[in-house]
Formats: C-alpha cells, structure tokens, sequence
C-alpha cells in the first residue's frame, strides 16, 4: 500500500493506494485544485457534497465567504474534475443570471 498526503489550502488528505499510478490518477485531481478561493483569498477550503432531488454536486468551498468552484463529472468512468473555466463565486438567491436584455415593455405607438 503507498500513502501520500496533499495540501489544499488548510485542508490535508492523505490517499492510499495500491501502485504509484492510482496515486497519480486520483491526487492529481486534488493536487491541481485551487489553494485559496477566488473571492476573498482565503484558504480556509474544504470539500462539498450535496444531493438534491436525485443528483449529486460536488464543490469546494471556501469557510471564509461561503463562495463555490465546481466539479463535473465525466460521462464515461464517472471521476471527477474541477471546473477551472468559471470562478468560486458566492450563492446569491434570486432569478438565474442571464446575459440576454431586459425585456421590451413600451406599449407600441401607432
């Protein structure tokens, strides 16, 4: 068996695994993950899991501001990648967020 422990911010994970190759596979994924949150720097950051109506998120979230990066998850194999395209960004309630333009309201004049 062969141990390696990784450092995300804080946090400390230590993996085990039978050859150095399944080390490789799975603590690159933790290796490569941010080391303080988008938002406010700080690298209070631990792993997230939720599951709601049936289907599981998976995050890493920052314990200072509350803000979230993503993972996705590959469709074949089922492991696991960060989202590095989009930023932790904190949950704000409301509408979704859109890029289209208010709708049109004015009556039209005739």
């Amino acid at each position: 068996m062969i141990k390696a422990k990784i450092n995300i911010g804080k946090m400390h994970l230590t993996l085990e695994a039978q050859t150095m190759k399944e080390i490789f596979k799975w603590g690159g994924i933790y290796a490569n993950l941010p080391k303080a949150c988008d938002n406010c720097q700080s690298d209070e950051l631990y792993l997230s899991h939720r599951g709601v109506k049936g289907f599981d998120y998976y995050s890493l979230k920052c314990g200072s501001c509350g803000a979230e990066g993503k993972f996705g998850q590959a469709k074949e194999g089922g492991s696991l990648f960060y989202k590095w395209d989009t930023k932790m960004e904190q949950y704000v309630a409301g509408p979704p967020k859109t890029d289209a333009p208010p709708p049109h309201t004015e009556e039209p004049a005739f």
